[in-house]
């Protein structure tokens, strides 16, 4: 008896890899590191609409705990 026996659907070569590759381009590498670091630096000019406006919030709740207005909430607007 082996154990191909009792389990035959388990023994098979695995369908995918344990980790999902992921092959990006250039356009894709810069477009993510810049996502990246506007999430990082907390500036709202990632490009894409709803997180630059999730950013502007965050900071805006950020600024309304300390009880003042954000640094540099005339230039993100």
């Amino acid at each position: 008896m082996t154990a191909s026996t009792f389990f035959p659907s388990m023994i098979s070569a695995p369908a995918e890899p344990a980790i999902p590759i992921v092959y990006e381009d250039s356009a894709t590498d810069e477009r993510s590191l810049r996502i990246h670091a506007a999430i990082q630096l907390r500036v709202p000019r990632s490009g894409i609409p709803w997180l630059d406006r999730m950013i502007r919030e965050s900071r805006r709740l950020d600024a309304k705990a300390r009880g003042g207005a954000p640094a540099g909430a005339a230039h993100d607007e």
